[in-house]
């Protein structure tokens, strides 16, 4: 099939090259957004801290949780504190620390990464409670060496998201999102953009996922604050745009509920990297 300079082998060929044509020409036209709002970001503290770890430690590492949490503090992110517990007295001292209720939870990818066992309990009111919680896990979790706990302040009730950044060879920065747990990662249920990006990227990428409808309120439960979701999203993209030794980044579990959002846990790696010079050209238009 012939049509001008253009040949195509089947009419299905020339049909799609038609519907890519039109896709491309609906994206021209749409409205792209504006870029996100820098408020409350104080990237100098976040490269002197980039820059002390990297430092001391050449060849990057795992950044510990109080690093973490000022990382994420300098682009406006807080990220609720986790105390470790090896007795059920520490147990019981960081649980008074943060005020109950509280919840105590394994540490162990093992648990984390399966449904069958569990690994926590949760709304713990007292210490006797604490006492009792801390005993049965031990129990639970000693055959499998999982028995390694923290004592975190009750989080409401909401839908478990993960908001990430990854530094690729590649595309540079590249921010996913999805919600936690087993089905995700069954059916590979991944949203991801690149940086920098709009407001209208933010929404589009919070939008992709097939388990989208659980944040609007699916079967007359509660719709999140997607306001507040949208502009922690911005923000860890905006941290992953402004600096590549980040080479990961996730906070998860993420808890979006009509109130907004709490961070409640954060994994982040560094890496020593030549600075990016690509901004431009990752700014499509």
């Amino acid at each position: 099939m012939r049509r001008g300079n253009s040949r195509y082998s089947t009419p299905e060929d020339a049909a799609r090259a038609l519907a890519a044509a039109t896709r491309y020409g609906q994206w021209r036209r749409k409205d792209k957004g504006q870029l996100l709002d820098r408020v409350g970001i104080a990237r100098f503290d976040a490269e002197a801290l980039i820059d002390q770890v990297l430092a001391d430690d050449p060849h990057g590492r795992d950044l510990t949780e109080d690093e973490a949490e000022h990382l994420l503090a300098a682009y406006g992110i807080d990220l609720w504190p986790r105390i470790p517990a090896l007795t059920a007295d520490e147990a019981v001292e960081a649980a008074e620390k943060l005020g109950y209720p509280v919840v105590l939870k394994s540490t162990s990818p093992l648990v984390r990464a399966q449904s069958v066992l569990t690994g926590v309990r949760i709304d713990i009111k007292d210490e006797a409670a604490m006492r009792v919680a801390f005993a049965s896990l031990t129990e639970a979790l000693a055959v499998y060496d999982a028995n390694h706990f923290v004592v975190q302040r009750m989080a409401r009730q909401g839908v478990s998201c993960v908001v990430a950044s990854t530094e690729d060879k590649l595309f540079g920065p590249v921010v996913r999102f999805s919600l936690a747990g087993n089905a995700t990662d069954i059916l590979e249920d991944f949203g991801y953009r690149i940086p920098p990006m709009t407001d209208v990227d933010v929404t589009e990428l919070m939008e992709s996922i097939r388990l989208a409808p659980l944040l609007g309120g699916y079967k007359g439960a509660p719709a999140v604050n997607k306001g507040a979701l949208a502009d922690l999203i911005g923000r860890v993209s905006m941290l992953g745009d402004d600096f590549s030794e980040i080479a990961s980044l996730e906070l998860n579990p993420v808890v979006a509920h009509p109130g907004g959002i709490q961070v409640l846990g954060a994994s982040i790696t560094v890496t020593k990297r030549p600075k990016r010079k690509d901004g431009g050209r990752r700014t499509l238009t």
